[in-house]
């Protein structure tokens, strides 16, 4: 492979403006896309559901030994990270796995290219957030917290899991994230034992996040090709056009989904940033299906690229599994958010609660979202995707800045859900507009399901004396009931898919 001929042709392919090629299409191959679906989603749950136990844990733990305060520290310097963490990463990894879906061939080129410019990037991007940490008018603790986390910036320009994303082997990412999550867990335990511990676990949350990611790069350069990492500017640029857009789009993602946990601790101080958060990691929880679904099919999708009849297919396909699970999960949110959140990160945290169900309200809204969104950038309209977040992000901030003054994390809440909503409008819009589908009887179907078996159950028993527990679990059963009456989920397809790996 010559890499001058990546670079003279990146920049076209990657932009959407020339014809797929021949190979691009995997449809016929002897494995089909469904199974390999399944099997990378079952992949992804299987280490997903250890890695959120663990995540739960931790953050539980931490929520109770470290107190609103402490913990808030935390939570406003991953916040206000989150932005930084954005020009090392700069899209390259969502790009990157589109391509090598596309271009197996090409990995090894664009992984060097791609590691460079991050690398190149992490420096002046912790230099910069040192700065704003400095003139923060912080004490002197939470200023050394957030110098800590900050050296995370260096742990996400070594990753490369876009690759194995990208030539679907989930597996390498499930045993990356298990591990890593086991390690962060029991050095919590270890070395976190009172609030002023609070530095300590700072340092261990980017300890395990360097370990893990020093693993998949070791590994990467046993199955592919060593790194060859060099300055190359013009080799970068047919990278960095079509990145930009990404990046943009998660900028604009960023603040309407960190903005309020930054102006929290601005305008309100840390033990709210600690209520708030609590409340965000919980959310965080219920969103891992999206995340799990989205990965299971962003290759899948991205093959689809030029075959419009097999774009909406693929399409439809990852509606019904986002739309499966999205609208139970958020009402079994709102309806259990009390017990939840105390449940969870104990009764200090309850001020908590009626921001935390606001934020499950907007969890319904980030499935449907995603079913919209996402395909867009895996069909290289990423430019169109930008524009619809960022309608969402000026939202945030204006909502933000009017309504947390007033209404401290409540209002922070109710600005996420609204620029959620901002969003759904410009998504809906472009998905339509690419594929002319909307999947509405799909959401339809999935939305009274939940009603029905979730909402409706868990009100309906613990008026009756039964515990939000009890509730909460028969509401599964009622819920599989419900979906399985009016067709939300095929269980012959599901079993076929599992028995042969095609679709019926």
């Amino acid at each position: 492979m010559n890499p001058d001929n990546l670079r003279e042709g990146t920049s076209q392919e990657i932009e959407g403006q020339s014809e797929p090629r021949a190979e691009v299409s995997t449809l016929n191959d002897s494995e089909s896309a469904a199974a390999r679906i399944s099997r990378n989603a079952a992949a992804l749950a299987a280490a997903r559901g250890i890695t959120v136990i663990a995540g739960l844990l931790i953050a539980s733990y931490l929520t109770r030994i470290l107190t609103p305060q402490y913990f808030g520290i935390l939570g406003f310097g991953t916040a206000l990270l989150s932005y930084f963490s954005l020009l090392v990463k700069f899209g390259f990894d969502t790009l990157g796995a589109r391509e090598a879906a596309r271009r197996t061939e090409e990995i090894p080129t664009l992984a060097s290219r791609i590691t460079s410019m991050k690398l190149f990037l992490c420096v002046p991007g912790y230099i910069a957030f040192l700065v704003v940490v400095v003139l923060l008018p912080k004490d002197i603790l939470v200023k050394q917290v957030l110098a800590v986390q900050g050296l995370l910036l260096f742990g996400l320009a070594m990753s490369v899991e876009w690759v194995y994303l990208g030539v679907q082997r989930m597996g390498v990412l499930a045993v990356r994230n298990v591990a890593a999550s086991l390690m962060h867990l029991g050095a919590i335990l270890l070395f976190v034992r009172n609030p002023s511990d609070v530095l300590v676990a700072a340092g261990v949350s980017v300890t395990a996040v360097l370990i893990a990611n020093s693993w998949i790069l070791i590994r990467y350069t046993r199955e592919f090709s060593p790194l060859a990492l060099r300055i190359e500017p013009r080799a970068w640029l047919p990278l960095l056009k079509p990145a930009i857009p990404i990046a943009a789009s998660s900028f604009m993602i960023a603040v309407y989904y960190s903005l309020d946990q930054v102006m929290i601790g601005l305008m309100r101080g840390e033990t709210e940033v600690g209520f708030y958060t609590a409340g965000y990691l919980l959310l965080g929880a219920t969103l891992v299906p999206a995340q799990i679904i989205n990965q299971a099919f962003f290759s899948s999708l991205s093959t689809t690229f030029g075959h419009i009849d097999q774009m909406r297919e693929r399409a439809a396909l990852f509606a019904r599994s986002m739309a499966a699970f999205g609208f139970p999960v958020a009402v079994a949110g709102v309806a259990l958010a009390g017990p939840l959140l105390v449940t969870f990160a104990g009764d200090a945290y309850s001020p908590g609660i009626r921001a935390f169900s606001l934020l499950m309200v907007n969890a319904g809204f980030v499935y449907v979202n995603m079913t919209f969104g996402q395909p867009l950038i895996a069909w290289n309209r990423q430019n169109a995707y930008f524009w619809a977040v960022g309608l969402g992000a000026v939202a945030n901030v204006i909502l933000n800045v009017i309504l947390i003054p007033l209404y401290g994390i409540d209002g922070a809440a109710v600005a996420t859900v609204l620029s959620e909503c901002a969003v759904l409008v410009g998504l809906v819009y472009l998905h339509w507009k690419t594929v002319h589908a909307l999947y509405l009887s799909t959401w339809m179907r999935a939305a009274i399901s939940a009603a029905i078996g979730v909402g409706g159950v868990i009100v309906g028993l613990q008026a009756v004396g039964f515990s939000p527990l009890v509730a909460g679990l028969v509401s599964i059963f009622t819920y599989t009931l419900a979906a399985w009456a009016l067709k939300v989920v095929d269980p012959k397809a599901v079993l076929e898919i599992i028995r042969t790996g095609h679709n019926p």
